[in-house]
């Protein structure tokens, strides 16, 4: 099911047999505070003890492609305007991420929404939790829960 390689230090790749075919690296590094899962850029990392969680897996590629759409969109509009300017494209998510609540919110409920889809059982609540209470996000478990289940 799973074909694995060594990769630098203690972190491994797998491809899974499951619909998992994006990488993922399982590794501790940058695992603080309750975070189970990270995503920069184009790197999945996920605690070992996560491994085969599909709807885990399904959120970080979810931020994996808002990266890459919004490199993409960002990286034609700046060579629009002067090509040398285009490879900022790639922290522009990261940058909005950071800094603009209105979008890390859009974010983390689309890639929360997509993890839901993936279990048998209904986690918006507790997502929801996640989402007021560990993001920095000026929002109460309520609202959370409704943007969650809304359309």
């Amino acid at each position: 099911m799973y074909a694995r390689e060594q990769t630098h230090g203690s972190a491994q790749r797998l491809r899974h047999g499951n619909g998992m075919k994006y990488p993922i690296w399982y590794t501790e590094k940058g695992m603080t505070g309750g975070i189970i899962g990270w995503q920069k850029f184009c790197i999945i990392a996920v605690k070992p003890d996560y491994k085969g969680d599909v709807g885990l897996y399904h959120h970080e590629l979810t931020h994996v492609k808002q990266w890459a759409l919004m490199s993409l969109v960002t990286g034609l509009l700046l060579a629009a305007v002067w090509l040398p300017l285009t490879p900022l494209s790639i922290a522009i998510h990261s940058l909005l991420y950071t800094l603009v609540p209105a979008y890390k919110l859009r974010c983390e409920v689309a890639a929360f929404k997509e993890q839901l889809r993936h279990y048998p059982d209904d986690r918006a609540l507790k997502f929801a939790g996640f989402i007021s209470r560990n993001y920095g996000l000026n929002i109460t478990q309520e609202q959370a829960v409704s943007k969650l289940v809304g359309d």
